[in-house]
C-alpha cells in the first residue's frame, strides 16, 4: 500500500502562513514563500487545488489532500455543522 498525500496548512515561528504536502513521512512540497495571514495561504492553497484536478470527474490525489485540509481548517465549518 503506498502511502497518501496528506497537506499541511500551519502558521510558522515568525508568525507567518505557509501549507505543506507531505507523502509518507516526507515534505515533498512547499510554496516557497510564507504567507501574511491565514486567509493568504488558504487562497494559495486553495489555487493549488483548482490547479491539481484531473477531470471534473476524478480529483487528483493532490487535490483531494488539499480540499481535505482546507475543509479540516475552515474557520466557518464547525458553526456551519453545529446548526
Amino acid at each position: 500500500m503506498s502511502a497518501q498525500l496528506k497537506v499541511e496548512l500551519y502558521e510558522d515561528r515568525n508568525g507567518e502562513w505557509s501549507f505543506r504536502v507531505i507523502h509518507g513521512a516526507r515534505v515533498i512540497l512547499v510554496p516557497g514563500e510564507a504567507y501574511t495571514s491565514r486567509l493568504g495561504a488558504r487562497r494559495a492553497l486553495r489555487s493549488l487545488a483548482d490547479l491539481s484536478k484531473c477531470t471534473p470527474i476524478r480529483c487528483s490525489d493532490l487535490a483531494a489532500a488539499c480540499y481535505t485540509e482546507l475543509d479540516r481548517t475552515d474557520p466557518f465549518l464547525g458553526k456551519r455543522q453545529a446548526h
